[in-house]
């Protein structure tokens, strides 16, 4: 070779494929973080459906390991049990063909694939692209053995459950009871019995079969396996994350691990020393369990330390609420080396965010699952936000009972109005955390002005554009963008929302996810009411500094895309993550991207897959999910298409963009009004008919906000960043949001005697 000029090294690109479920994707990413730890050329495409990029998008992994997703064509994780072998047969049958689209879509080409065995198409597929093919088992080599020769179990009439004798005849395995084996051959899961020997009968057209076990523990089974296959055998495990172990990163603040290091090594002979982790029935148990052990109610308890102030936080179980009370707790323990955060959710709650990021003072705890899956909440309001209010007290009031150290602040979401009381009952300060705008609880607060001016109730045929401008702090509003006015579930539960309103006048403290600079006259005028500190604590956004490297790093496939493109020229648009358009305004929205001929992101989730082959060009990308911060951060883009969630509000006036204002339901349409009409930062994307807003209006519309020339949009972008420059100072050393919670928290102290 000449020296010269050397060569490239040839990239290894691996695409892994896991089984979706959590006992198959850890084991396959511990395997791949092994891989990336033993080569530096090596890239990883880790592929999971869109649900599970959601739970594991946070994890950390090495910079070569990136995730891609494709749809969500099988049942959701969290109702799979309750129809297994149909989730079964969807694994084989529904996701062969999004996952063969996405290796077309993969910028560099494919080296291997490594498939877990029970996704049984992904042999063919590498067969048919010429692509080698590694097949990982992940449970023991003997279970394996015994379906693969399962023959031996049909010809000596072992397909019974209710046999009790000795199997001697499976190759590398002991004597085996039968009876041990029933998970095996139940017959109510007959198919999916099928479908598992049909994954093991394709294992021979692999080109390597790996091995989550290690040879010294079943050396026997690996030697007749071996013997059987004409391609490589490995035993690569344990496939466990031990590489965090190895280097000294597990956590040494939780309760637990101080107790096992206080503890001797060896056993006395009165009895064994133990950890029992009994959730709801610690703090009865550790009554009655001796010296010997220790009781908790869950692995993240916190060790007890003097003059410490212990906030639980507990946030309104859904995506909206949660984010910004967690990134407030994030900046008060970094404030602060006295605070620490438990962060309460539900048990379902606990599996999506268990592995995000986040400050070793923040632990998580869980009550049970006593309201709606997640996953199924849209389909019935009412009924969740009825089990939120009425079911969550009882375990939570429990919880608290069991935390150690005790607890001496409850951060709660205004919405959960039983923990005034919860908190008054043990003599525990609370302060309440309205994760929306200051305008939008104002206007609740002051829902009796409504009554009182003849407005509410109201028909709105007739009266929808009729201004009201009598609600403190608040400037003249349309009556529909006033949630009870303008549809939704408000008008039936309004009730209970002015009851949770009303709760925050026997908190302690009134917190808002806001910036002072942005709602001065509600914040004010509010102030002005209320005889309890209130603190805009904002944006209690995962913020990262304009210009910051990150903001562009290629680690996903959109952030490359966007790198690309010509300043300010993208317009990104999300819809929200809970409730968003219909298929058929999608389809508009599409269309019109691709025609207006300006370049776009469009995020898209569910239908991202169907979207991609009607508007995806070189101008135009469409994914499921994307780091929002990152990409309104991104140099490239220059405009957001939003439906206005208070969190995505935030986060487009901290990087500074232009809004088209798309609200759907609740709060959202005052939040457009701010925008439009009070920033003066954004557009409406007006409905001209009755439901939907045409290819043609949203074409002209994007073409006219995307131009850079445009004296009124000029004018426009100037004013977002002038909105930036007041967020970022806030922000700053003696700015209002770093002054408020440095405030609380001194005043929180105080409160606590510390």
């Amino acid at each position: 070779m000449d020296s010269k000029n050397p060569q490239p090294t040839r990239v290894c690109h691996v695409v892994a494929m896991p089984f979706p479920g959590r006992g198959h994707i850890n084991p396959m990413m511990n395997l791949c973080k092994l891989l990336s730890s033993k080569k530096k050329d090596i890239i990883i495409s880790f592929v999971v459906t869109e649900e599970w990029l959601g739970y594991i998008d946070s994890e950390p992994k090495p910079e070569n390991i990136r995730f891609e997703a494709i749809p969500n064509v099988i049942p959701p994780e969290r109702l799979k049990a309750a129809d297994f072998p149909g989730f079964y047969e969807a694994v084989m049958t529904k996701m062969e063909a999004p996952f063969e689209q996405l290796l077309d879509r993969l910028e560099l080409p494919v080296t291997a694939i490594i498939g877990d065995i029970e996704v049984r198409w992904s042999t063919g597929v590498g067969n048919r692209r010429n692509i080698p093919v590694a097949l990982v088992w992940t449970m023991s080599a003997s279970v394996f053995s015994m379906f693969h020769h399962f023959d031996v179990h049909i010809k000596h009439c072992h397909g019974k459950v209710d046999l009790i004798e000795q199997v001697e005849e499976i190759p590398g395995i002991s004597s085996s009871n039968v009876a041990e084996l029933r998970t095996i051959f139940k017959r109510d899961d007959q198919r999916v019995l099928e479908l598992a020997l049909d994954c093991i009968s394709r294992v021979s057209k692999a080109q390597y079969l790996l091995f989550t076990s290690v040879y010294e523990y079943e050396p026997q089974v690996f030697d007749r396996l071996r013997a059987i296959y004409n391609f490589p055998v490995f035993p690569i495990g344990p496939a466990i994350p031990y590489l965090e172990l190895k280097d000294g990163s597990c956590d040494k603040t939780s309760n637990y691990v101080h107790w096992l290091d206080s503890q001797q090594e060896g056993l006395q002979m009165s009895g064994v020393r133990f950890l029992w982790v009994a959730r709801g029935e610690a703090s009865r148990l550790n009554d009655c369990c001796g010296d010997l052990g220790l009781v908790i109610p869950c692995m993240n308890s916190i060790v007890s330390e003097p003059n410490v102030s212990h906030i639980v936080a507990m946030p309104y179980p859904g995506r909206g609420h949660i984010n910004p009370l967690m990134n407030l707790c994030k900046v008060l323990v970094s404030k602060s080396d006295n605070i620490l955060v438990t962060f309460v959710v539900t048990e379902e709650w606990l599996g999506f965010i268990d592995s995000e990021p986040k400050h070793d003072k923040i632990s998580l705890c869980y009550i049970p699952n006593v309201v709606p899956s997640e996953l199924v909440r849209a389909s019935n309001m009412v009924a969740f936000l009825e089990a939120v209010w009425t079911k969550m007290e009882a375990p939570f009031e429990q919880l608290l009972d069991e935390l150690d150290p005790p607890v001496t602040l409850i951060m709660a979401d205004t919405h959960l109005f039983w923990t005034v009381s919860v908190g008054n009952r043990k003599k525990i300060p609370v302060a309440s955390f309205w994760p929306m705008s200051v305008s939008m609880f104002s206007v609740f607060h002051h829902f009796h002005l409504f009554q009182a001016n003849g407005h509410f109730p109201v028909d709105l045929l007739d009266n929808k554009n009729e201004r009201v401008d009598y609600i403190p702090g608040v400037s003249s509003t349309r009556l529909l963008d006033i949630p009870g006015f303008n549809g939704g579930i408000y008008p039936v539960i309004m009730k209970e929302i002015l009851c949770c309103i009303s709760s925050v006048q026997k908190s302690q403290y009134l917190l808002f996810p806001s910036i002072y600079e942005l709602e001065s006259q509600s914040i004010d005028a509010l102030k002005q009411e209320f005889s309890i500190p209130i603190y805009p604590v904002g944006p209690a956004i995962p913020y990262i500094k304009p210009g910051d490297k990150s903001c562009s790093s290629p680690k996903s496939g959109f952030l490359q895309w966007l790198d690309r493109q010509p300043r300010n020229s993208v317009l990104y648009v999300s819809l929200g993550s809970f409730l968003s358009v219909s298929s058929a305004q999608m389809d508009e929205i599409a269309a019109a991207l691709q025609d207006s001929g300006v370049r776009f992101l469009l995020v898209a989730r569910e239908e991202a897959s169907r979207l991609k082959d009607c508007c995806g060009d070189h101008k135009g990308l469409v994914v499921p999910w994307c780091d929002q911060m990152k990409v309104l951060c991104h140099r490239s883009i220059g405009g957001f298409w939003s439906h206005c969630g208070w969190n995505s509000v935030r986060e487009g006036v901290f990087a500074g963009i232009p809004f088209l204002t798309f609200p759907l339901f609740a709060d959202q349409n005052l939040n457009s009004k701010i925008i439009v009409e009070d920033w003066k930062i954004g557009w409406r994307v007006n409905f001209k008919s009755e439901n939907l807003v045409t290819r043609e209006e949203i074409s002209k519309l994007v073409q006219k906000f995307m131009d850079l020339e445009n004296d009124e949009g000029k004018e426009m972008r100037q004013r977002a960043k002038e909105l930036q420059e007041k967020c970022l100072h806030a922000m700053e050393r003696n700015g209002s949001s770093e002054t408020n919670i440095n405030s609380f928290i001194q005043n929180m102290s105080h409160f606590n005697g510390h």
